[in-house]
């Protein structure tokens, strides 16, 4: 594995420190709530839930170490999964996160992509535009997958002021600076460009969501 930025990893911490304590407690508590009468079905099914939310963490963290055996995986679910974790990280610097799916709305259909190329990208593109956004002005980050064709997947990272204040520009110039991909040990060519208030990133796709599932 090629490891990402130690930075990268260290801006992410947080979620997943936060992600795994979460899930140790609901095991815990689950487990000991049930006294060996009557149905355990449901601290089971909390369990489940628990350990899916667990192996889903697992994968994010593997490929942002960079998972050479790491299969193409549905986008949509990738961002969901990464919003899970971005959220305690972008919480601690006093702003809020919002996940979008534009391209739902549109009725496109669900593509694959690289998963290493992927959460690389977008962790590093909420790091990137936290690092830009001027000090004292509390807004949302914002991660919109907004489209999705057989040959590209687009996401945009943007940052959104509060309700009621004026916009601003941001270093569109030091946001492109800081997302080189020829510095974050990517397999694929990832394309970048600056958007108004963030970044648009360009993921080419990586065969059909069913052909992905293991």
């Amino acid at each position: 594995m090629q490891p990402v930025r130690p930075e990268t990893l260290a801006f992410l911490a947080p979620g997943l420190l936060h992600q795994l304590g979460n899930i140790l407690f609901t095991v815990q508590g689950n487990a000991q709530a049930w006294n060996g009468a009557g149905d355990p079905s449901r601290e089971r099914a909390a369990i489940l839930h628990a350990a899916e939310r667990g192996s889903h963490t697992l994968r994010v963290l593997r490929c942002l170490l960079g998972d050479p055996a790491a299969l193409p995986a549905a986008a949509n679910d990738l961002l969901q999964q990464l919003g899970e974790l971005l959220r305690v990280p972008v919480r601690e610097a006093r702003h809020m996160l919002e996940l979008r799916c534009s391209a739902d709305e549109s009725g496109a259909p669900a593509v694959a992509v690289d998963p290493p190329d992927f959460c690389t990208m977008i962790v590093e593109a909420v790091r990137s535009l936290l690092a830009v956004v001027p000090a004292g002005v509390h807004g949302t980050v914002v991660l919109d997958l907004c489209s999705q064709t057989s040959r590209k997947t687009t996401v945009r990272v943007l940052f959104q002021p509060p309700s009621g204040a004026l916009p601003f520009p941001l270093a569109g110039a030091e946001l492109l600076e800081r997302m080189r991909p020829s510095d974050l040990n990517l397999r694929g060519r990832p394309a970048v460009a600056a958007h108004a208030m963030g970044l648009e990133i360009v993921f080419g796709t990586r065969g059909g969501v069913r052909e992905a599932e293991v």
